[in-house]
């Protein structure tokens, strides 16, 4: 086998390895050290399908970058029986992440608990840990994790009711916890969820849940988890994005269900804060004089130390909030125009800003100090359970005008008229204008005013 690992970005990295792993086991079968431009050539006795990993290290962020036949996203597996000696020509080490793959494998029975494992894997490598997970409710619970060793599994039991996750039902400012282990020495982490609701422009244009998992004993983030349309994941290691993944998934309404997979797709990482968005319910259903900010962090690219992030309205220094605090809260905010934007800030250097968070606060004694704000309960909706979809615009004035609900392709596909003397509500079933129940995707609901006033809101239909 021959070929040569290159790496074109502009870190410096060390110790690079080579790896031969088998295709069906994931199991390393060799690894050596090796070197970047440098053609390798090994033989070796392999028979059978196998993946060529190549592994370098960032020296000053520990991070290691990868790189295989084909690419992360699609490696590609050598079937030593077709050519040989068989020539790899380049294989590219990049700076996205390996994928990560979650699998549900048949069940057992513990207790009273019909269990099922959900292997945790990385890449084309074998499983690292099964967690055994049960449901009930809203939630899923874990009873059993179990860590993979070449000697002997490593398995730790858990008592009935260890809480892991909430899996349906999610709501702004709903609280879950979770117990887990960590490593084969069983180090274990407790950890709690809040969820809150954002939006990242103002009027509503876009509105969707950020749940974040904080360590419970010294507060610190470990991840953030945004649903929108596009599921994403943030991991978090002392204030910086370690990781940023698109979560893919073919569960439906069963969570746990033999086949269901989850696939975390790392995307490049970005070296600015970036998806600044505010607290909808606490400043628009609340107080407008209270904001929240929220924002992700940046990469660590190993040049800059950032020590704070810097809040800017139009340009001017707002507020300043010390590097690992991506949020910023104030319950005084004057009546004014303002136009948000973040920044990580060294002492010296400001990196790029992020998207901006534009919204008009104004005077408590003024008609117009409560804009009209558009919610939607539940979402996602599902199309399983009865009840439907709340659909409530806040204002504290007259309202008159018509809700419209689209689907993806532009199509309308249910029209209400609106005229309320002050706050309004409607519960849409999920059927289209003939009384037929709607299809699992994505829907746009548009709510026009006579005023002028135009409120959109994204609403996910799930099976």
């Amino acid at each position: 086998v021959t070929g040569t690992i290159q790496y074109y970005g502009t870190f410096l990295l060390i110790a690079p390895l080579l790896q031969f792993v088998d295709a069906a086991s994931g199991e390393i079968l060799y690894e050596y050290e090796s070197a970047l431009g440098q053609q390798f050539s090994y033989t070796l006795p392999l028979t059978e399908p196998f993946y060529v990993v190549a592994q370098a290290i960032e020296p000053y962020t520990g991070r290691s970058f990868y790189g295989t036949a084909g690419s992360l996203q699609w490696p590609i597996a050598i079937n030593p029986g077709i050519v040989n000696p068989i020539d790899l020509g380049n294989i590219l080490i990049e700076e996205a992440l390996p994928p990560r793959h979650q699998v549900v494998g048949a069940p057992e029975t513990s207790g009273t608990h019909t269990i099922y494992p959900v292997y945790n894997s990385l890449f084309v490598y074998h499983w690292e840990y099964i967690n055994w997970l049960y449901t009930e409710g809203d939630y899923a619970y874990i009873k059993r994790h179990e860590r993979y060793n070449d000697a002997a599994n490593v398995i730790f039991n858990f008592p009935d009711g260890t809480p892991w996750d909430k899996i349906a039902n999610v709501q702004p400012n709903d609280t879950w916890s979770r117990v887990e282990i960590l490593d084969d020495s069983g180090t274990q982490r407790i950890s709690s969820f809040h969820c809150k609701a954002v939006t990242d422009d103002a009027p509503v244009r876009d509105f969707y849940f950020l749940i974040f998992q904080r360590d419970s004993v010294d507060n610190s983030l470990i991840a953030i988890r945004m649903l929108d349309a596009i599921r994403r994941l943030y991991h978090y290691e002392e204030g910086f994005v370690e990781r940023a993944e698109d979560i893919s998934t073919n569960v439906e309404t069963v969570y746990l269900q033999e086949g269901n997979y989850w696939d975390f797709n790392p995307i490049l990482p970005v070296y600015q804060p970036t998806y600044l968005a505010l607290d909808f319910y606490e400043h628009y259903q609340g107080n407008p004089s209270h904001l929240t900010l929220f924002w992700q962090a940046p990469t660590d690219d190993g040049i800059f130390n950032w020590t704070s992030y810097r809040i800017f309205n139009a340009d001017q220094l707002f507020a300043e909030v010390p590097f690992g605090q991506n949020f910023w809260h104030t319950e005084t905010l004057p009546a004014a125009y303002y136009l948000f934007t973040v920044c990580a800030y060294d002492g010296t250097n400001v990196s790029a800003p992020t998207n901006s968070v534009i919204l008009e606060v104004t005077a408590s004694d003024d008609p117009a100090a409560i804009p009209p704000a558009l919610s939607i309960q539940p979402n996602p909706a599902s199309l399983a359970a009865s009840g439907g979809a709340d659909i409530r615009i806040s204002n504290g004035k007259s309202l008159k005008g018509k809700i419209s609900i689209y689907n993806l392709r532009g199509q309308l596909v249910q029209s209400v008229p609106l005229d309320s003397p002050g706050d309004f509500s409607y519960r849409w079933d999920l059927r289209d204008k003939q009384g037929m129940p709607c299809s699992a995707g994505i829907y746009l609901v548009r709510i026009k005013l006579t005023d002028g006033t135009e409120l959109n809101a994204k609403l996910a239909l799930l099976k």
